[in-house]
């Protein structure tokens, strides 16, 4: 009851089981996502999901003694900082060519793998950032393809490195040869089976009813009217169902009318934040907590922002890929990449 409640009220910030995805509309039917798990905003959302939210985002490790997951994750953290570390080394090195191949190798994974298993182990509500150029109609559309036919992808490249892959290369632990093949192909069909297993939880949560867009209204109120009833002179009263207004509806939770403040940043400003991103349109601490599926039309991402984040731009110095406007305005780290990434997957 009400401890439950004051329970889910202190542990808001530790349930991300909202979806924040930022649609980007790379070509005239060609969209790419970016997809976090944040902060539920409603109490009773994450209170009804919060076992499930708790059992889904174990991992493999809960198959393994404690000795052996803090082991695993030393030597996962051991090698981010060893790789981290020959990108930063003297161009013409082994290490800073080592680290050019695997950045490579990595940019070769399908985007969607990455996006599908970043959304919410268990989802209780999602959130889609679209450009304010597109109907929601259209972006609804895309989002649905995202998690249905696009999904259906990922798990198909799921089986195959499960099935195929993992068995192939996995004699190679008992010979002189790296193991590193059974490595991959095991990580890969791991995500990927999160990716698609995520994204049946975050298409269940999008075809409720409850919803919000900026172009029409769900919800309707009852008034009652008063009419002349002509030659007989007396009054009736009947009962109207009355739409309400999109802008009263939207506006709870969204300012549609609102100047993007973030198109000025500073050209030297670096993202430093993954999934912090929150268009200043979304009303902050909002009276009513938001449906289930928010639609919010953002600036930043028209076509000229989208196609900034697209250009192979170099720096002078290190001839290294600059940062686009957008990932510096919206703090999310390689979003450049990622845009890139569905241009060469997508072929756009």
């Amino acid at each position: 009851g009400a401890h439950s409640l004051r329970r889910a009220l202190g542990c808001r910030s530790r349930m991300a089981s909202r979806a924040r995805l930022l649609a980007l509309r790379l070509a005239r039917d060609k969209w790419g996502f970016h997809a976090a798990a944040v902060a539920e905003p409603c109490p009773m959302r994450a209170l009804e999901i919060a076992e499930q939210l708790r059992l889904q985002s174990r991992g493999p490790e809960r198959f393994a003694p404690a000795f052996a997951a803090r082991a695993a994750t030393r030597a996962i953290e051991s090698f981010q900082n060893t790789f981290k570390t020959w990108g930063e080394a003297r161009v013409g090195t082994w290490r800073r060519y080592a680290h050019r191949v695997g950045t490579t190798v990595l940019s070769r994974i399908h985007p969607d793998d990455e996006t599908l298993s970043n959304l919410p182990a268990a989802c209780s509500s999602v959130e889609v950032i679209y450009p304010d150029t597109s109907s929601v109609d259209e972006t609804r559309h895309e989002l649905t393809k995202l998690l249905t036919d696009r999904a259906l992808a990922v798990k198909k490249r799921f089986q195959i490195n499960a099935f195929i892959g993992v068995p192939i290369t996995f004699p190679m632990m008992f010979t002189p040869l790296s193991n590193l093949p059974m490595y991959w192909f095991a990580w890969r069909a791991y995500e990927q089976r999160n990716g698609f297993k995520r994204a049946a939880q975050a298409l269940r949560t999008t075809q409720r009813f409850e919803c919000a867009e900026a172009r029409e209204g769900c919800d309707k109120e009852t008034i009652k009217e008063e009419s002349s009833s002509g030659s007989q002179g007396t009054d009736d009263r009947e009962t109207v169902s009355k739409p309400q207004s999109s802008a009263e509806v939207i506006a709870q939770w969204v300012d549609v009318d609102k100047k993007c403040e973030r198109t000025g940043v500073d050209a030297n400003e670096v993202a430093v934040s993954p999934s912090g991103f929150v268009c200043c349109r979304v009303v902050p601490n909002p009276a009513i907590p938001p449906p289930t599926l928010l639609f919010v039309p953002c600036a930043l991402l028209r076509e000229e922002n989208v196609w900034d984040l697209l250009s192979d731009q170099k720096s002078e110095e290190d001839g290294t890929e600059k940062v686009s406007l957008v990932e510096r305005a919206t703090r999310i780290q390689h979003l450049t990449s990622l845009a890139k990434r569905y241009k060469r997957a997508l072929k756009v």
